[in-house]
């Protein structure tokens, strides 16, 4: 049986059966691993989960997991006759646990190696069957180390195989004294920030480290620090000469290099992108505030490094949540005509009193009457545009401590997609509800993500929250937020009063008539008050807003307006 995803598992099945073993079954939720088991007709399930029913209770010898990053049950692995099998990139018992080859050049190390280990309960600590040496290259980044790591796991899987076709295996158990573990969230110091009060070859080892070339990084970006903003550094180069001036300073600025002083030697710094992944000449980096010859930057202390490591490492849990919404979204529009020109033009607003407070949030489930507001807002968008899932920006700044004091680095606005058509509109909002809440509760990524996602990479455009459309905010005190959109794109922000008593729609002039947004008001407001108890009949209100922007024929009820 093999558990895992990306090619090495592919590989390896070929490998048992070209010898004449047989493959039992493979689990695996990468694609192209289903594929090769449909095409050499082997039993395959995404998840662990549903294996047995899908092999029942025929028998097998050896269990392979070969990058498998799900958790697998018990009784899978104590189904194998005679070893449960996995495959590590690192030199066990040091490089314990995930993205082994980053950590090991990221702390200097000169050679690397890859294990196969029994598999057992605690992760990558069971006996050692197989290691193969994989030597470290000066300027060997992780893209390459991983390249080398992979050659290295097809060569001692043939060695691997042949001692279990021999019955030559001689398991030995690992040094605990020498272990060391990396867990899957853990991030560089200071979130990949370069402190250059630090060594060069350790700065140019981090950059190194956090190159994956056009692959996912999974672990950030090098970055420096210019006062409350960050830039993305895609090269360091070490300079022969010592440095002669204090850590920070710097030495000087050519057409594409950045050169300052270190605690060892300068270094030329290039390839800027701002944090959202847009190319930031030198020049332009200078023009905009950034340090000139003979400035210190600001020096990151220890105080700050760890807040910066401890935030990334937090936020990093939710990563792969918010990357596939990112991946799926796809912004609401109102369904309008562009005022003549399509320029931006003055901010106006549009405010809503409910007296008391919006007192019918509970058929959304919602425990807030901001959040029952918001709700009702994102079903009333779904009616107007005629769509089963909205998708709009979400600030949550409010709900998170944090968030908001590293702005340039960590998202403001998140991607809210809701979505599911309910035949009962109250089944519709609590389910939007429900949705909304998970949403909150994931508090928010930090911003280069994006661009260290290969899919996202490639429409970095259109993946920035804050330039969406529509956007929505849950505030304690709508009247002290700035009146101002936050990005050029966005249309039209809608912002609830926690309590639920009032909202303010920011609309951009430029895009949106005044009159139609007052238009759209009214009918929110009725929206509102025509919503049923949870008793009566599914609301069936049609709007007279036609996705043209024109009004057209309603029922009865509506046109009492």
């Amino acid at each position: 049986m093999i558990i895992g995803e990306g090619a090495l598992p592919i590989i390896c099945g070929d490998m048992l059966m070209q010898r004449g073993h047989s493959v039992v079954a493979v689990v695996s939720p990468d694609e192209g691993v289903r594929q090769w088991s449909e095409t050499n007709a082997i039993a395959h399930a995404a998840e662990p989960s549903v294996l047995a029913a899908l092999t029942g209770e025929e028998p097998f010898d050896y269990l392979f997991s070969i990058f498998n990053f799900q958790k697998l049950p018990d009784e899978i692995v104590s189904a194998a006759r005679c070893l449960p099998i996995n495959y590590h990139d690192a030199p066990l018992p040091r490089y314990a646990g995930s993205h082994a080859t980053s950590w090991a050049l990221m702390n200097g190390e000169t050679e690397h190696a890859v294990t196969w280990h029994v598999l057992t309960d605690r992760v990558d600590a069971g006996d050692i069957l197989l290691q193969a040496p994989v030597d470290i290259d000066p300027g060997e980044t992780a893209l390459t180390l991983n390249a080398k790591c992979f050659e290295a796991a097809i060569d001692s899987f043939a060695a691997l195989l042949d001692d279990l076709e021999a019955g030559t295996l001689d398991p030995r158990p690992q040094d605990r004294t020498q272990r060391t573990f990396y867990r899957r969230g853990q991030r560089p110091a200071a979130g990949g920030a370069l402190r250059f009060d630090a060594p060069a070859a350790e700065l140019c080892a981090l950059v190194r480290g956090l190159d994956f070339g056009p692959y996912h990084n999974p672990l950030g970006l090098p970055k420096i620090a210019l006062g409350e903003t960050f830039a993305i550094v895609t090269r360091l180069d070490v300079l022969g000469d010592r440095s002669v001036h204090p850590p920070g300073t710097v030495a000087a600025i050519t057409d594409e290099h950045l050169v300052v002083a270190t605690a060892t030697h300068d270094v030329a710094l290039s390839g800027f992108l701002t944090i959202d992944g847009t190319p930031l000449p030198l020049t332009e980096l200078v023009a905009q505030g950034g340090p000139g010859v003979g400035v210190r930057m600001t020096p990151l202390d220890d105080g700050a490094s760890a807040r910066l490591a401890s935030l990334c490492t937090g936020l990093s849990q939710h990563e792969p949540f918010w990357m596939a919404q990112l991946a799926q979204a796809r912004p609401t529009a109102l369904p309008h005509r562009p005022r003549t020109g399509g320029a931006s033009g003055p901010i106006a607003s549009h405010v809503l009193n409910f007296g008391s407070g919006f007192q019918r949030n509970q058929i959304a489930g919602c425990e807030r009457g901001g959040d029952g507001l918001l709700v009702a807002f994102l079903t009333y968008l779904a009616q107007l545009t005629g769509e089963d899932a909205i998708d709009v920006a979400l600030t949550c700044t409010q709900r998170h401590a944090g968030i908001d004091t590293v702005p340039s680095l960590v998202s403001t606005s998140v991607p809210l997609r809701v979505g599911g058509a309910q035949p009962d509109l109250h089944q519709r909002m609590r389910s939007w509800c429900e949705q909304l809440q998970q949403v909150l509760a994931k508090a928010s990524y930090v911003r280069d993500a994006p661009l260290r996602d290969p899919v996202l990479r490639a429409r970095l455009d259109s993946v920035d929250p804050s330039s969406w459309p529509i956007g929505v905010e849950v505030l304690d005190d709508v009247g002290s937020a700035p009146a101002a959109l936050p990005r050029p794109g966005r249309v039209l922000t809608a912002r609830f009063a926690s309590d639920g008593t009032c909202c303010t729609w920011l609309y951009d002039t430029g895009a949106l008539e005044p009159a139609l947004v007052e238009r759209m008001a009214r009918e929110f407001v009725v929206f509102l008050n025509e919503l049923p108890a949870p008793a009566e009949p599914p609301m069936r209100t049609a709007l007279a807003y036609s996705r043209a922007g024109e009004p057209h024929k309603t029922s009865n009820r509506s046109e009492r307006r």
